[in-house]
């Protein structure tokens, strides 16, 4: 029988829906927001970290969330924050400016993105969303969409056209 008084021990903090978390980690990841040669120096989870600092330093031109709201946006620890920041302030790609308040809690660190290939890629990335372009997807035309040719060729319709759109 176990001693009474005794504390169990401490379970680890796991988040409350953890498929949604690995979804939206991936899905974060995998968004385009990196490049792809800066993406191959990490794994998903310091990439979906990543793509959300690169957002927001897509909009406002920093990035001044706290450490853990990153990683509930990117669906990741707090370690796995800590780690890809530094990581990519090693690379080179992000400067990270910490905001120490001696004896008082300290503001949330600013974080830029400060290399130059990413930044392009950001603000190639913004100005496709500033000019709402309506991108036409590759490997489909149109096929008739309104069956017209086809019921004036020959009398009567041939094929009802079930979808606008057909893969070739």
């Amino acid at each position: 029988m176990p001693a009474t008084g005794l504390l169990k021990p401490a379970r680890s903090p796991r988040s409350p829906d953890r498929q949604a978390s690995i979804e939206r980690r991936r899905r974060q990841g995998m968004s385009g927001v990196v490049p792809a040669k800066i993406a191959a120096s990490f794994t998903m989870a310091e990439l979906a970290v990543l793509t959300v600092i690169a957002r927001q330093c897509q909009r406002t031109g920093v990035c001044v969330l706290p450490i853990d709201a990153i990683a509930a946006l990117a669906g990741v620890s707090r370690t796995v924050v800590q780690n890809a920041m530094r990581l990519s302030k090693r690379l080179g790609l992000l400067s990270v400016r910490e905001r120490r308040i001696p004896g008082r809690k300290s503001l949330t660190n600013i974080v830029t993105v400060t290399s130059k290939s990413w930044l392009a890629w950001l603000r190639i990335g913004s100005a496709a969303i500033k000019k709402d372009v309506d991108i036409e997807p590759i490997g489909f035309r149109n096929m008739s969409p309104t069956g017209e040719p086809v019921a004036k060729l020959f009398g009567t319709p041939l094929i009802t056209p079930l979808k606008s759109r057909q893969c070739i």
